[in-house]
């Protein structure tokens, strides 16, 4: 090949040899030629407990080889050539991925690297559809295993996208680099041919799903050649990766950098969580790694532009790069005017690098600017004043990933980017927008379309038009023109958030169908004002530009206002008395009984219609009569403050200081009670003195609390049958009503769930009515030791399923876990009982979104905040979790979702889906969601409980493993009522409805559940979300200890349990026959 490069890289190195850059070698086998000829040389850097780590090219040449050898033991022996695509999904570290890419291409098959982030299990299965790949290489990681899992289950012709993919484990760090020499099958060696396709990468999918951009080994080889165009030698820098991907373009581009120019990169430990890094952590990376490069996004530039002692350490470094987006010269400009290198590079997955990297004449005045690498053949199609569309030209030195253009027999490929030249320095250029006028983002993603977006929100009957925002910023908001008939004036506030609230639910739904980075929150509404209509050209084209400069204030505004907590204005004449004479006369107009000022509300009998009353009449007063906006305070206002004294502090607090100041002061105030309560009861465990050896196999002694309930029942079912357990006390509270003896009481539960109340008269039974919050359960003295000499298990199901009341009110059952373990301390076994507490995964309701909850330890109160009852349940949580630590207690945490119902279908007519089924009869309709459902039968749930009594796995997450799709459920049961489905908004408009025409909780029982159901109308914000928005769980610990979970990983919600659920709601009256 004819390739005369300047001699820029490696100038002065005594370890790196450039290898040849003609053709002769393609990139594989470059790094053989590497791995002999700069062995010594250094490749990786990377910093764990021991400190900084290195790695060379002998190392990563013998690691690539074990990578390579482990695709080909996959691969049948027909699928051993340069046509078969081996794709992979993974969260790991990014030295393992890039050997793994680089094992493929040495095995002589395509890599394939897909983002596990950005893709949806549908765009996944359309990625491995359409480039035919047989392999995907998966990670361990909970987040790649259910992409996978759910992407091979996607239908495809005459079957599932897995049975033409074969999918398996992708190889470790360890298994790379760590594992002492092994005999293996020698990779035998490979040249192909430089048309041949090599490494596939998905495109930046905006409307559609992504696109597979094949790179074939010459374009890869051009890729070596871009650094030796620039003028700074790159041998011996150390490029910091710690916010790249290796499915991005600007990843991939290190697989050909470092081999063709011995720059070395660094990267978080490979032992590292896989979770991606924030700007924190990317800086830190580069400090203890010591790069001297630095390649990233704008977003995090911006960030580490207000830390003065990030701006020292980017000071150091030889340049900063990024690419992806626009920075904001502000920024820019003060970073140079620090000592900061800040440099603008361009490319696109489809053109890869065509600007200079780097120049060795760094100019602070450029920093948003690029100059277009020598090697590329950019062409400029004027667009307006100084902007220009760019085009790329297909040729020799520049081969194009993709062409889609031609003109006079030259073939380009069309950015569709718009660029403007620089004023004085007519070589430098920068991005100033899209042709297509997709927004750009500070995150470096260019993913969203607006104008389909807009068609969609503009169908609405009160919105004339709208046009989306976000260039150059953290997220997109929109300016909304009303209808004529629906004009507001925008001096009023009031009037504003009326026609906000009116058009809300609309937004919600075409965000639904959007990304995460795409969807319109409330806040980044603004409305226009009459006086300045939008402008439309002479072809009545809406004239974007001007519109976006007309409503340049008012949407700077929107931004502070998201960024920094505006206070609201405190009346100067009303005191903190004043407000709690407010709550007092809200809650004396709709509690039927008199309650001191802290008094709980929910202990005294209010329900959620009377918790909406008073919020309501609180909401009008400060709304009409203090002229407060009431929009930032939230809808469960007296939920979470069941007081009269909470409810008239936490309003006057919001008049004095703002909610977002509440909020923040109020999470602060919750972890704090929280963490007391966890010390309160973790100090002073008894100490465990043996006595006695363990128990002889088999004979099992439990002790299990609440069995009276559904669950409960299951589990004393499944215990005495057992034939394993020779004794059972089950430990229960008394009848508040004093009516009907514990065992009538489990009498009713066990026929009403068409078990065999026989069972309650077994030998092994010992029923017995208690009180955990006091010393020995109230129990006689004699049953009390008793219960301590023998028990060899205790299963802790009791609590208040109550979400309405508070932590403090739940603190009984906090105790009453305490005295359970100190019973268990007490044993005169060897060993204590075990035991298992029945919790709920709702600890983890405000846990990442990206991330599956873990079977782990969970140390952080801030995600069980919400409910009293998840509070408590975490605080009891992390009791045990204590004592597990400082004793030799045993603890395993079963953790339940959502369960259904029984094996007869018995399910509680109070619960949300039931209640909503009931509506379906009532309105005529059942609303349509989207997502899956995780429940579990009730019954299962209980086997399980039982089956991990001495599994020894301390949590247990005890979901469906294979969440079910929740359109399908609705589907059944709309079969069986005769009703239709409709959209959300629309079902949930007509319970509205019933409310404002008279229509009582008795007659639609679900409206006792509309504040529930107002929040579970939101657009789904991860994979890892239910339908509803409850946080998914990882099962397979669960999976691995109950053989009654291991039945569900196959098993699906059939119509038959839908009609037995249906059966059981008729019988109990909720459905009318």
């Amino acid at each position: 090949m004819d390739l005369s490069l300047p001699r820029s890289q490696a100038r002065a190195s005594d370890t790196f040899a450039p290898p040849p850059l003609d053709g002769s070698l393609s990139l594989p086998e470059i790094y053989d030629y590497n791995a002999s000829h700069s062995p010594d040389h250094l490749v990786f850097v990377y910093e764990d407990e021991q400190g900084v780590k290195k790695v060379v090219w002998s190392q990563l040449g013998q690691a690539m080889h074990r990578a390579a050898s482990v695709v080909r033991r996959n691969l049948k022996e027909q699928h051993l050539n340069t046509s078969t695509v081996v794709a992979i999904l993974a969260n790991v570290d990014i030295f393992s991925y890039f050997t793994t890419i680089m094992g493929i291409l040495r095995a002589g098959q395509q890599a394939f690297p897909i983002s596990t982030v950005t893709t949806t299990p549908a765009g996944i299965a359309h990625l491995l559809q359409h480039t035919r790949a047989k392999y995907l290489l998966v990670g361990v990681d909970p987040v790649s295993q259910a992409l996978a899992c759910a992407a091979l289950q996607v239908p495809s012709i005459g079957g599932t996208i897995g049975d033409n993919v074969k999918a398996a484990p992708m190889p470790s760090f360890e298994e790379l680099f760590s594992e002492p020499e092994y005999e293996r099958e020698p990779v035998p060696p490979i040249h192909p041919r430089q048309t041949d396709p090599c490494l596939i990468l998905p495109s930046s999918g905006t409307t559609e799903f992504p696109k597979p951009i094949i790179i074939t080994h010459h374009a890869m080889l051009q890729w070596n050649w871009v650094p030796y165009c620039g003028t700074t030698d790159l041998c011996g820098h150390l490029l910091s990766a710690h916010a790249l991907s290796m499915t991005h373009i600007l990843g991939a581009t290190m697989l050909s950098w470092t081999a063709s120019t011995g720059m070395a990169v660094a990267g978080f430990s490979p032992w590292r969580s896989p979770a991606p890094p924030d700007a924190d952590a990317v800086i830190s990376g580069v400090v203890k790694t010591s790069a001297t490069l630095l390649c990233t996004v704008p977003s995090m530039i911006e960030t580490w532009a207000r830390n003065p002692d990030y701006v020292s350490a980017l000071k150091k470094l030889f340049a900063v790069t990024y690419a992806g987006s626009t920075l904001d010269r502000q920024i820019g400009d003060f970073l140079a005017s620090h000592g900061v290198n800040v440099v603008n590079l361009y490319g696109t997955t489809e053109v890869g690098c065509g600007s200079e990297f780097l120049p060795d004449d760094l100019d602070p005045s450029r920093c948003t600017y690029f100059k277009f690498s020598p090697h590329s053949t950019p062409k400029f199609i004027p667009f307006s004043e100084n902007v220009y569309h760019l085009l790329f030209t297909n040729t020799s030195k520049h081969p194009l990933h993709v062409v889609n253009t031609e003109s006079s027999g030259v073939k380009y490929f069309d950015t569709h980017d718009l660029v403007i030249r620089h004023p004085t320095n007519p070589d430098l250029w920068k991005v100033y927008g899209r042709t297509a006028d997709i927004i750009a983002y500070t995150n470096g993603e260019k993913q969203t379309n607006p104008v389909p977006i807009e068609q969609a929100i503009s169908k609405h009957p009160m919105i004339d038009r709208c046009v989306m925002f976000g260039k150059g910023r953290p997220h997109p908001g929109l300016v909304v023109e009303p209808s004529r008939e629906y004009a507001v004036d925008i001096k009023d506030g009031d009037l504003v958030s009326e026609y906000v609230d009116a058009i809300w639910p609309h937004v919600e739904e075409v965000n639904e169908s959007l990304p995460e980075y795409s969807r319109i929150t409330r806040e980044m509404i603004i409305i226009t004002d009459p006086a300045k209509p939008f402008q439309y050209s002479q072809k009545l084209t809406l004239r974007r530009f001007a519109v976006l400069q007309d409503y340049n204030d008012e949407i700077n505004q929107a931004y502070q206002s998201t960024e920094v907590a505006q206070p609201l204005h405190r009346p100067e004449m009303w005191e903190q008395e004043h407000f709690l004479k407010l709550a007092r006369a809200a809650v004396e107009k709709y509690m039927p009984c008199s309650l001191g000022d802290d008094d709980d509300l929910f202990q005294a009998g209010c329900d959620s219609l009377q918790a909406t009353w008073i919020r309501n009449m609180i909401f009008h007063f400060l709304h009409r009569s203090l002229k407060i906006s009431t929009r930032n305070i939230p809808h469960t206002l007296v939920y979470s403050n069941p007081t009269i004294r909470r409810l008239g502090t936490y309003i006057w607090q919001v008049i004095q200081y703002g909610h977002a100041s509440v909020a923040l002061s109020t999470l602060s105030g919750k972890i704090a009670e929280m963490e007391a309560l966890v010390r309160k009861y973790t100090s002073d465990f008894p100490v465990h003195r043996p006595g006695l050896g363990p128990s002889e196999r088999g004979n099992d002694v439990v002790l299990v609390t609440g069995t009276t309930g559904a669950l409960g029942a299951y589990i004393l079912d499944a215990l005495i049958n057992d034939p394993t357990v020779t004794r059972v006390y089950a430990l229960n509270r008394g009848d508040t009503k004093g009516a009907r003896s514990v065992y009538i009481r489990h009498v009713d539960s066990f026929r009403e769930r068409e078990l065999d109340w026989a069972l309650l008269n077994s030998d092994k039974l010992v029923l017995l009515e208690a009180d955990l919050t006091v010393e020995g359960f109230g129990l006689e003295e004699q049953v009390y030791e008793e219960i301590r000499r023998d028990v060899t298990c205790i299963i802790h199901s009791a609590w208040l399923r109550n979400y309405a009341v508070s932590l403090s009110t739940l603190e009984p059952l906090i105790s009453g876990t305490r005295r359970l373990i100190n019973l268990a301390l007490g044993s005169p076994h060897n060993v204590p009982p075990s035991f298992v507490f029945v919790s709920s995964l709702l600890v983890f309701s405000s846990w990442n979104p990206r991330q599956l909850a873990p079977e782990a330890v969970n140390s952080r109160p801030a995600t069980a905040i919400g409910w009293g009852y998840t509070e408590s349940k975490w605080v009891a949580e992390s009791v045990l979790a204590r004592a597990a630590e400082t004793t030799p207690l045993r603890i395993s945490v079963a953790r339940l979702g959502q369960l259904s119902g029984g094996s007869n279908g018995c399910w509680s007519p109070k619960e949300w889906f039931p209640l909503l089924v009931r509506s379906g009869q009532v309105v005529g309709c059942i609303p349509q969601l989207n997502g899956v459902l995780s429940w579990m039968p009730v019954h299962l749930a209980a086997r399980a409980i039982v089956e991990v009594r001495h599994s020894g796995e301390p949590y247990m997450n005890m979901t469906r493993p294979n969440p079910v799709d929740a359109l399908e459920i609705f589907r059944m049961v709309s079969e069986e009522l005769g009703v239709p489905i409709v959209p959300y908004p629309e079902w949930l408009a007509a319970l509205e409805a019933s409310v404002r025409s008279g229509e009582t909780a008795s007659h639609i029982p679900s409206l006792a559940m509309m504040e529930f159901y107002r929040s579970a109308y939101r657009p789904l914000g991860s994979q890892n979300c239910d339908a509803v928005g409850f946080t998914l769980g990882e099962t397979w610990r669960a999976v691995w200890a109950s053989p009654s979970m291991r039945s569900l990983v196959f098993q699906t919600i059939e119509k038959g349990d839908v009609d037995s659920w249906m059966r059981y709601w008729r019988k109990v009256g909720l459905l009318t026959p």
